[in-house]
This record gives C-alpha cells, structure tokens and sequence, in this order.
C-alpha cells in the first residue's frame, strides 16, 4: 500500500520483534472471547465506504481460507507496544493480483490475545474485527505497506480491517446479511451497518454461483 494512501502514526517505530504461536485448541477457543479496540488503526487518506472504491483501492483481491500456524508478534517502541497476529493465507480464487489459485501468502490481523479487566481477551487494532477462522473461506481485500518503520511492513493485510474481510456464506437475497450475527461474522459488538451495506455488494458479485467468471473488478 502506497503512503500516499495513509499514513501511519509516527509511535509505531520498531525497535524489537517477538513471536510466540498459537495452537489449534487455543485458536477455537479464542472465538468465545470479547473483542476490544485499543486504537493504532492505520489513518486513511479518503473513506472506504462502498464495493467499487474498496476494489480500486485493494493492491490484491482473492478468495481463500488460513492456514492453522498463527503466530503472534510485537512491536515495542518508545511510546507504544503493537501487537498483530500473523497467519498464512492459502488462495482458492484470485479477483486481482499477481497470485495464482494454490498460492500462499502471509496475512497480517490486527489483533493479539491479552487481557482486559484481569480476564483473556482480544485486544484489536482495527475497530469490531474479531479473529478469523481457520479453514474457513473468506474473500479479502488487501493492501501491504512500504513504510518501512510501519509495523505491517511487508505483511499483507486486510483493507480497513473488517471491511476488507467478508466470511463466504451462502447467497440468496439482498436482505440475508441481516441473518447473520456479529458473532457469525466474526465481528465484535459494535454496531456494524457501514460493513453489511458493503457486505451485500461483496456476497453479490463475489459468492453467487459461478462468481469466478464474473467478479474482475
């Protein structure tokens, strides 16, 4: 993702990296858990508010489910510590980019597991954006950074955070999204109508049968 389309705060300059995994058990169990928002969202340069400027604005847009080998890793600066959860993404269907189906790519997601209030929560960068299911198919719109002192440098990563991730369900009318529970979306408790509105776009051209032959931005 060019600078010229956000920037970053400049807090988030990085002195130490430190991984850890996660396993299988630990991953299911993390679905359960609250969704907090402790703030460090990349700032934007112009809203993504609708499927077409989500499209422009995507360097790589595919179908495709992760991988069970998250592994967290964390930034500590002078002033911030920022934490992301690192999977690999295996690709089912490209939309655009320079990736074929069956590649792999590693996908950054702004959240780690911490605690809030002495109890195991999932501490999130991006507004509403719970983790992602392994195995689960998602269509995602990414970008990757080039600043170099930006903590998703070379990381792919989801446009927006929850708008640039929509979970693949059956499609049938334009008021199914309403069907869904956050939970279901794997979003947290907030309010969420900007991200359904694009959700209906998204499931529209991308999920109905034979999508792959129709949905090149």
């Amino acid at each position: 993702m060019k600078r010229a389309l956000f920037s970053m705060l400049s807090l988030l300059m990085i002195f130490a990296v430190a991984g850890c995994s996660r396993n299988a058990a630990e991953r299911e169990a993390i679905q359960d858990l609250p969704i907090y928002n402790v703030g460090g969202e990349p700032i934007y340069a112009f809203p993504i508010d609708d499927l077409a400027t989500l499209e422009k604005t995507a360097e790589v847009i595919v179908r495709g489910h992760l991988l069970d080998d998250a592994e967290e890793f964390t930034n500590e600066g002078d002033f911030m510590t920022y934490t992301l959860t690192t999977s690999t993404l295996k690709i089912t269907q490209v939309y655009k980019g320079d990736f074929k189906v069956g590649d792999k790519l590693k996908l950054a997601e702004g959240y780690h597991i911490g605690e809030r209030d002495g109890k195991k929560a999932v501490l999130s960068v991006h507004e509403n954006y719970g983790p992602s299911i392994v195995g689960d198919e998602y269509i995602w719109f990414l970008g990757m950074d080039d600043y170099k002192d930006s903590p998703w440098y070379g990381l792919y990563f989801s446009l927006m955070g929850i708008k640039g991730r929509y979970k693949v369900v059956e499609w049938n009318e334009e008021s199914f999204v309403a069907k869904f529970s956050n939970k279901e979306l794997n979003l947290g408790n907030e309010l969420a109508g900007g991200y359904r509105s694009i959700f209906v776009e998204v499931a529209e051209k991308y999920m109905r049968e034979n999508a792959e032959l129709s949905s090149k931005p």
